[in-house]
């Protein structure tokens, strides 16, 4: 099995995408909804954030349910309050994206997607993506998603945008690039030519065999050391 990883900027698509790649049967492992669940009541991020000196009782609702629009506001105003959060949530994202990783593994799938939205900008499993696909739009598309979705005024979608890599420089990095300005038609056209490329790729064999490799070598150098101390002993 082999790594794919999805980005893009807020706006573009991403979760369209996904949802294309999904109905082909590719796995999809989404890090917004991971970090949606991370935080839910009682969890451990979430009690973390509750306890913490940097939010206090204002960014939760009557429920008990952290409130993501008064968190969001807060860390794109304050750089420590972003820090702080992202010290306690990261973790978290990342044992559970891992532990969905390694399910999907043991379960011989042939690859596995990553949609990270910040993949170039923070996540450390960039460097174990085999390819990665980037999402790219206009400006105004990407202003025009995001307000269907939230009450973000436009000034804020900018912000927002302009404190994530610039999608040029994502470009240059991709290894696959979907243009999402068009009908969803045209996207499933270009997503459906990427799969078909991942699909033929032999290089989940080269992984399964390295994989092997290690295990047989862990394997002989445990028997070797058993058999070692009882010839000693």
């Amino acid at each position: 099995m082999f790594l794919v990883g999805l980005t893009g900027s807020i706006g573009t698509g991403k979760s369209t995408i996904s949802q294309i790649l999904l109905s082909l049967g590719v796995p999809i492992i989404d890090a917004d909804a991971i970090a949606r669940d991370v935080v839910l009541p009682n969890t451990k991020a979430w009690k973390r954030i509750r306890d913490s000196p940097v939010f206090g009782p204002e960014y939760f609702t009557a429920e008990g349910e952290l409130d993501r629009n008064a968190v969001a506001k807060k860390v794109f105003a304050d750089e420590n309050s972003r820090i702080h959060l992202e010290r306690i949530v990261h973790p978290e994202i990342r044992a559970e994206m891992i532990r969905k990783i390694i399910r999907h593994a043991f379960q011989g799938r042939h690859f596995v997607v990553l949609d990270v939205p910040l993949l170039f900008e923070k996540s450390p499993l960039l460097p174990f993506c085999h390819k990665v696909i980037v999402v790219t739009c206009s400006r105004q598309k990407q202003i025009e998603r995001v307000k269907i979705r939230s009450k973000w005024t436009d000034e804020e979608i900018i912000r927002r945008t302009d404190t994530q890599m610039p999608q040029d420089e994502k470009i240059k990095r991709a290894n696959y690039v979907i243009d999402n300005n068009g009908t969803i038609s045209q996207t499933e056209v270009q997503v459906k030519k990427i799969y078909a490329l991942l699909k033929a790729s032999k290089f989940h064999w080269i992984v399964r065999g390295v994989f092997a490799t290690g295990v047989l070598l862990l394997v002989g150098s445990i028997w070797a050391f058993v058999a070692f101390i009882r010839w000693i002993l």
